[in-house]
């Protein structure tokens, strides 16, 4: 037991040896790694264009992790805050910005004033307390919705 004890300790001191003598070369491979993803070393096929604003849903757009992983399949990620959803929506159309991240409710109010310059291709956030109901004149309240003429999308 205590033949054992020793060579677990010679191995231990060894190991630490070891790893305090190539801390250089680990620390130099980090630096050159950082170095790597954070040059135009990588090849890059396209810079994307994002608009948006700094509500905190549309944090995975903004961050470190999702800029690294585009990076790596050759996208540049340039998120740009813009708080005014008519000015994304103008920007989308005249080629200022790839995606807009806005609220389903702001594109259907100023899109068509902008001719819908692009398509809902992704749902990032289901809200609960903040959705209605809009009908025609002829519904006067939630109860009217159950008549057998009323049609809702």
């Amino acid at each position: 037991m205590k033949r054992l004890l020793t060579a677990l300790l010679i191995l231990a001191t060894l190991g630490m040896i070891v790893w305090g003598l190539t801390r250089p070369l680990r620390e130099d491979a980090r630096w050159a790694d950082l170095l790597e993803q954070t040059s135009d070393k990588t090849p890059i096929k396209r810079d994307v264009t994002v608009a948006g604003d700094d509500w905190l849903g549309y944090l995975v757009l903004r961050s470190p992790q999702f800029k690294y992983r585009m990076a790596q399949a050759g996208y540049r990620v340039n998120y740009t805050i813009e708080p005014a959803f008519d000015t994304r929506i103008e920007g989308l159309r005249d080629g200022r910005w790839d995606f807009v991240v806005i609220t389903l409710d702001s594109y259907l109010l100023n899109g068509a004033r902008h001719g819908w310059p692009g398509a809902v291709i992704f749902v990032i956030d289901e809200s609960f307390g903040g959705d209605a109901i809009v009908g025609r004149e002829n519904l006067g309240n939630i109860d009217d919705l159950n008549r057998p003429d009323s049609r809702g999308a």
